[in-house]
This record gives C-alpha cells, structure tokens and sequence, in this order.
C-alpha cells in the first residue's frame, strides 16, 4: 500500500510510473495507492495505523513539508526519524552562520 498526502499525487504517482516503465503499474504489480487528505490524524496517519491492523506494508509519499510538519504522524523508521533530525540541525546551523554573516542594516544583496 502507497499512501500519499492529496488528490494529486494520487492521480500523478501512477501515471508516472507507468510513462516511466510499463512494468511499473500499480495495477499490474498487485499494489494499492490511497490518498491520506494530509498529514494529520485524520489524513495518512489514520489511513496507516487502518492498514497495518491487517499486516499490510504501508509506504507514504508525502511533500517535502513533511520533514518540518507532523513528520512523527508518518510512521518513519527510527533510522528516518534520526537523519532528519540531523538534517534539521545542519539547516538550522547554516541558516544561523547566514544570519550572522549579514551585515546589519542590510538586505540579501
């Protein structure tokens, strides 16, 4: 089971695959794509925890906003939740040498 956050990606993720390889269709592969309708709890959240009662496999497909917002709501592996907390950290470094490099007064230029 694919689950992705909104109506397009629901449309978007299958034609992809099959433009990129025919063998790449869901239908032909035995497997599901559903939509979430978000992150949260009522979205791919609860849509997870549904299909995992019957011991199904659930992957999720979700924007990139999903590394800042609810990324615990996702069902990531610990190994996830560890990468993204270093990538936070290093973005949040480099954001913060940026903002004390800017001279005061001054804009990006």
């Amino acid at each position: 089971m694919l689950l992705v956050e909104g109506p397009s990606d629901h449309f978007l993720v299958p034609h992809l695959a099959c433009t990129l390889s025919l063998q790449w269709g869901f239908d032909k592969q035995g497997a599901a794509i559903a939509k979430g309708a978000g992150k949260g709890k009522g979205g791919i959240a609860r849509y997870r925890n549904f299909f995992r009662r019957f011991e199904m496999r659930v992957a999720v497909l979700a924007n990139p906003d999903a590394v800042l917002d609810e990324f615990d709501k996702l069902g990531a592996v610990s190994e996830c939740h560890e990468l993204r907390d270093r990538v936070v950290a290093r973005v949040n470094l480099l954001a913060e040498d940026g903002r004390r490099r800017r001279p005061c007064g001054r804009g990006r230029g």
